[in-house]
Parts: structure tokens; sequence; C-alpha cells
């Protein structure tokens, strides 16, 4: 039983934007961040409008990433299990491989892995020149303050334990839909109880993805006093009204 197209294409819509946007969102958190390390006179601190400019230019490009979905989606039908899903009405293997590699967010973790590595890099070179610096007895004022200091560090360790948090939960199923693709549309060797099998598994890890979304706001409340500071002034405000 369905409930007509259109929903199905809605409901995939929308499914697909939410990922698209989760990790462009973050990817893009990563590299704001990995590029306040490298260059901190230029970029420590971006303007209010630069920063809503280049969010609403995520959400665009997410929108249009996600535009297929409304026209490839439908209701598909196995007759050797009875079953009826919304999924693909074509055979389109090109669309399975940029399903996998985009939509469940392998080339944006990909990318996301290398912001890391480089901000770890980094964050390890000038460590030790700061230490080169304090010992050598170096100019007070060619050194960045200590609060300062302190703050952008908590910040890239916050940015790296989220994405520490981002590979693990996402990992399964952006793993689980490459193989899916390379079964179904390479070895061509997959029987329907192993698909059905995969997509239940694909379904679980999915799971993973949701709790990694609902539970990042954890970790900016252990490491930024600025998200606790302003987490309190809401619940005031919401406690009073």
């Amino acid at each position: 039983m369905n409930f007509g197209v259109w929903p199905c294409r809605l409901y995939r819509f929308l499914a697909g934007l939410a990922s698209i946007h989760a990790y462009n969102s973050f990817l893009l958190v990563a590299a704001d961040r990995c590029l306040a390390v490298y260059f901190p006179f230029k970029f420590i601190n971006v303007s209010n409008k630069t920063a809503i400019r280049l969010s609403l230019a995520t959400l665009l490009v997410s929108l249009l990433s996600a535009l297929p979905f409304v026209v490839m989606m439908g209701y598909v039908t196995v007759p050797e299990q009875k079953l009826v899903f919304c999924w693909l009405t074509v055979n389109s293997g090109a669309f399975q491989l940029y399903d996998a590699l985009y939509v469940k967010g392998i080339a944006q973790m990909l990318l996301i892995f290398l912001i890391n590595l480089a901000l770890l890099i980094k964050m390890a070179q000038v460590t030790r020149q700061h230490n080169r610096l304090v010992n050598g007895g170096a100019n007070q004022s060619n050194i960045m303050p200590k609060q300062l200091e302190t703050e952008e560090m908590k910040a890239t360790i916050m940015i790296v334990l989220l994405s520490v948090l981002v590979l693990i939960c996402a990992v399964p199923a952006a793993s689980l839909g490459l193989i899916n693709y390379i079964t179904v549309y390479i070895s061509h060797n997959a029987s329907n109880g192993q698909l059905q099998l995969m997509w239940n598994w694909l379904d679980i890890s999915l799971f993973l993805v949701f709790l990694e979304q609902s539970t990042k706001w954890i970790v900016y409340l252990a490491q930024s006093r600025t998200f606790r500071r302003k987490m309190m002034i809401y619940l005031r405000y919401r406690r009073r009204s």
C-alpha cells in the first residue's frame, strides 16, 4: 500500500537533503577552523555577514544536489518477495554511485579527514613554535595572548572531536551504500535475500548517523564556554516565559 508517488519523492528528497546538508555544513565548519589555524590574521574573525552567506550558499548547494530525488524516485515492486518500496524507478548505476559517494557522505568524510589531518599537523607545529619562543625568552608581544591561544586550542580540539564522532557514526552507512553499489552494479551476484539483509543493516547504521547528529550539542557543551553561557541564558529566558 502506498500514498502516491509524490509523498515517496518528498520523503526521499527530504532524507537526501538532510544527509547532504549535514555533511556539507560540517565540512564548511571544519574548513573554517582549518583556515583560522593556517591563516589566523585573515580568517580568525570571520564576520557574521560572511558566515551567513556561506551558510546560505551551502544550503543552496545541498538543495540543488537533492533535486534528482524529486525526479527519479517512485515505488518499486519486488514480486518474488511481495515487497513495495520507495526507491529508483530506473536502473541507474550512476545515480546509485552518486548516492553512495556523495549523499551518504563518503566524499565529504574524506575531505573532513584530510582537513583534520592538516589541523593536527599545524597545531603540533604551532605548539612546538610557541614552546621554543617561551623557552627562548622571546618578546611577549610576539606571542599570542594566553586566553586567545587557549580558546583557539579548545575550538580546534572540539572540531577534531566532532570530526571523529562524525566519521565513526557515518562510516557504516556510507560503507554499506558503497558495498550495495558494488554488489548490484559491478559484480551482479546479489540475491534478493542478500539485498534485503544489506538494506536492513543500512537502516540500522543510519540510526548511528541520527545519534551523532542529535548528540553534537554534548560536545559543544563540554568544550565551549560560550556555548554553555548562551545555553544558560536561553534556558533562563524560557523558564521566565
